[in-house]
């Protein structure tokens, strides 16, 4: 069984109907281990928001999602243990730290990092670290 790090720009791919929503959504159905930094719960909900204000969402259904991360995730991982890394990959890479978390996991790991997010999947790529976009 392969081991995914999957980032908040899949998850929200399956909450919401949009370009690259079948994909996400055969991640989440691919019996590889799923796994996230713990903060994905936070993301997810901030870009919900967004969705909701937009009107592409209900707010009840963007506040069940954050809910479903237990569910669907093998794994939450908490940031202790990857923020200095995830810092010192947000300097080297001038990429967000918050991306950085994914990698850093990704790295610790030795998984596979899966996004929607170019910039992500090149940062990841920069760091060397096994990726693949959605």
């Amino acid at each position: 069984m392969t081991h995914l790090i999957v980032d908040a720009s899949v998850a929200f791919k399956w909450f919401l109907e949009e370009s690259g929503s079948d994909a996400a959504r055969s991640v989440q159905a691919s019996g590889e281990t799923l796994a996230a930094p713990a903060f994905i719960a936070i993301e997810l909900q901030h870009a919900l928001r967004f969705a909701v204000r937009g009107g592409r969402l209900d707010r009840s259904s963007a506040i069940d999602a954050v809910g479903e991360l237990d569910r669907l995730f093998d794994l939450l991982a908490p940031t202790d243990g990857l923020t200095d890394e995830a810092a010192r990959l947000s300097w080297t890479l001038d990429h967000p730290i918050y991306d950085c978390l994914y990698i850093a996991l990704a790295a610790r790991e030795n998984a596979t990092l899966v996004t929607a997010d170019d910039r992500q999947f090149t940062a990841a790529r920069k760091a060397r670290v096994k990726a693949r976009i959605l």
